[in-house]
C-alpha cells in the first residue's frame, strides 16, 4: 500500500532515524566483540563505553517509539493490553527459536534437552540468566 502525501502520518521520523543509527551502533559493538578483532587499547576501551550506551539509549528510545505508537489505544478496552502482549510474544518467540536451533547447530555443543527445553519456553530467564543458548538470550 503507497502512502498517501494528503494523509498526515503520526509517525516520527527522527526516533525511527535515532534507533536505526543507535542499532548500528550496537550491531558494530557485537561484531567487533564477538569477532575477536583485534583494537588498540584506547579504541577497545571506547568502542566498549559506545557499545553500552547505544545499548541503553536504544532501549529508551524504543520505548519512547512504543508509547508514541500506542498511547491512547493501549487501553481502550480490556482486551489491548493482552492482544498487544500475545502479539509481541508471538513476533519474537519464533525469531528466538531459530537463534536457538542455529546456536545449537554452528556450535555443536552438548546443550542438555533440558536447557533447550527452558530456553524454547522462555522460562530459564525466570531463574538463571545463565543457561541463555543465544548469545544475549
Amino acid at each position: 500500500m503507497a502512502n498517501n502525501p494528503s494523509i498526515p502520518s503520526d509517525r516520527v521520523y527522527s526516533v525511527d532515524i535515532l534507533r536505526g543509527l543507535l542499532a548500528c551502533g550496537v550491531m558494530f559493538y557485537h561484531y567487533t566483540t564477538w569477532s575477536k578483532v583485534e583494537l588498540l587499547a584506547f579504541l577497545d576501551t571506547q568502542l566498549h563505553k559506545v557499545g553500552i550506551y547505544c545499548v541503553e539509549a536504544f532501549f529508551v528510545v524504543s520505548g519512547f517509539s512504543l508509547y508514541l505508537a500506542y498511547h491512547g489505544r493501549m487501553f481502550e478496552n480490556q482486551g489491548g493490553l493482552r492482544r498487544y502482549a500475545v502479539n509481541h510474544a508471538f513476533r519474537l518467540w519464533p525469531v528466538y527459536i531459530l537463534a536457538i536451533a542455529g546456536t545449537v547447530a554452528i556450535t555443536l555443543s552438548a546443550f542438555s534437552a533440558l536447557q533447550i527445553a527452558e530456553n524454547a519456553a522462555l522460562l530459564f530467564g525466570f531463574y538463571d540468566s545463565g543457561p541463555a543458548i543465544a548469545i544475549g538470550g
